[in-house]
């Protein structure tokens, strides 16, 4: 069994509905408590190490007042970067060098609690 580890996702939350905060091509809307996989033809899910990298990143962006910081368990992903298909079947890559210091790769993520200021 793989080691489960604690990390920090941003999430766009609206009414108790979690999804993606930045979409590279689909959505993955996300459970509280339930294990979530990555859509059929994408890669990796992204999250942060910590709580002060998840801050940073929603400041970075300029981030909506919708946009939401859980901790979270995740498993982590062997792969080092993000890609989709695109609707032609072409694959897109993200390398780790263009995404936010912080930002870890997972196969499931599993939103615990919501954290920050405004928990």
């Amino acid at each position: 069994m793989k080691k489960k580890i604690i990390a920090y996702k941003v999430v766009w939350e609206n009414n108790k509905i979690y999804k993606s905060a930045i979409t590279l091509g689909m959505i993955t809307e996300y459970k509280m408590n339930k294990w979530v996989f990555s859509p059929k033809g994408c890669g990796p899910m992204a999250v942060f190490k910590t709580l002060k990298a998840s801050n940073a990143f929603i400041t970075r962006m300029g981030l909506s007042a919708f946009h939401k910081i859980h901790k979270c368990e995740i498993i982590r992903s062997k792969y080092r970067s993000l890609w989709f298909l695109t609707y032609h079947g072409n694959k897109r890559k993200i390398g780790c060098s263009r995404l936010p210091k912080g930002t870890m790769f997972a196969n499931k993520v599993k939103l615990l609690e919501r954290v920050g200021c405004d928990s």
